[in-house]
Formats: C-alpha cells, sequence, structure tokens
C-alpha cells in the first residue's frame, strides 16, 4: 500500500478523519491519483509531489491565471490531431481488405478531430472572449389600462370622460365617392402648377 505524506499545513480539517476526508474529496488530490496512474514513463513519481504542483496550478486558475490552461489544451488539441492523422492512417491501411476495420478506423478519427476541433475552439475563447451585448427597447407608446372595480385603485384623481367633455364631439361621416369637391380641386392644382412650370 502506498502512502502519501503532505505537509501539516496543507490539510485542513480538526481531526486526523476530517483531514484524510477533505484530501480524499479534494479535486486536486483525485486528479493526482489519476495522473499517477496514466502518467507518461519518465520515472516514479512522488504523490505529494505531484498533489502540491496541482495545488499551484488549480490556485492560479482560480485566481484568474489561465496560462496553464491555455497551455493544457493547446497541448491536447495537438495530441488530438495526431490521433486523428493516426487513425485516418491506419483506416487507409485497410481499405479493400477489411472494411468494417475501415469503418471503426475512420470513425474513431472522426472523433478525434471533432474532440480537436472543439479543443481549439475553447482555447480559443479563453483567448478572446465573446463579449455580450444587451439591448433594452423602450416603448414609445404605452397603454396603461386600469381597472376601475379593483380595490387598489386610487380614485382620488378621476377626471371626467370624454362624452362629458363638451368641446370634444364626434366627426361627421364623409363619403369619400360624393364628395366631388376632392376631385375638381386635385385638377385645379394640376392646372395651376403646370402654368408655373411651363
Amino acid at each position: 500500500m502506498n502512502t502519501v505524506t503532505l505537509p501539516a499545513e496543507s490539510v485542513s480539517g480538526r481531526t486526523e478523519e476530517e483531514k484524510l476526508a477533505n484530501i480524499a474529496l479534494s479535486p486536486e488530490f483525485k486528479a493526482a491519483v489519476t495522473y499517477k496512474a496514466y502518467a507518461p514513463a519518465i520515472g516514479e513519481q512522488d504523490l505529494a509531489a505531484v498533489l502540491q504542483r496541482l495545488g499551484e496550478v488549480t490556485s492560479r486558475v482560480v485566481s484568474g491565471d489561465t496560462e496553464d490552461v491555455e497551455s493544457m489544451l493547446a497541448a491536447q488539441a495537438l495530441t488530438l490531431d495526431s490521433i486523428f492523422h493516426k487513425l485516418a492512417l491506419q483506416a487507409e491501411r485497410n481499405i479493400g481488405q477489411y472494411p468494417k476495420a475501415v469503418d471503426t478506423y475512420l470513425r474513431l478519427a472522426l472523433k478525434a478531430q471533432s474532440q480537436c476541433r472543439a479543443t481549439a475552439e475553447t482555447l480559443a475563447v479563453m483567448k478572446s472572449p465573446r463579449q455580450y451585448i444587451s439591448q433594452t427597447n423602450v416603448a414609445g407608446a404605452m397603454q396603461i389600462n386600469i381597472d376601475m372595480e379593483n380595490p387598489h385603485v386610487d380614485r382620488r384623481t378621476q377626471s371626467k370622460d370624454a362624452a362629458s367633455d363638451s368641446s370634444v364631439e364626434a366627426l361627421g361621416e364623409v363619403y369619400g365617392s360624393q364628395d366631388h369637391r376632392g376631385e375638381s380641386y386635385l385638377q385645379q392644382e394640376r392646372t395651376e402648377t403646370r402654368g408655373v412650370f411651363s
């Protein structure tokens, strides 16, 4: 069984059990264990050193410095691109002999290519975030309907309705087909205008 010794000041908790629980639940610890399991063959790595480095990187990211994450995304995009090309070449080698293998390799190649594109897009968004512009439309004319039966309506400043106002009267009806004044008026205006421009 592997044991890890961490500096006492790096672990929070009142009791030993609480400290162990906090370590086991920390994202950095889980990432360090996973990293150690998949680590490249560069020799035996100390889990405490990996955990400390992960803690430093995540602290910087939380404080707004995304340089490490940008480097990681760039490296992942390049790796995914390499995986795409390797799988595409494997598919090409099987053309004509093993159609199912060609299909499998090409599907995996296109998945790697799609992930490469998504990683590159994420990196681009981090480097130049999108700007969000909000627009507020204010209506020029508004209609306010007040329910006069509502007990919460203030009735102290009620005004008279239009029917009780003697200065407001209904307009008389206009029958366009019977109103020849408009037609002759237009003819007269045309004649006067011709005289001015001739």
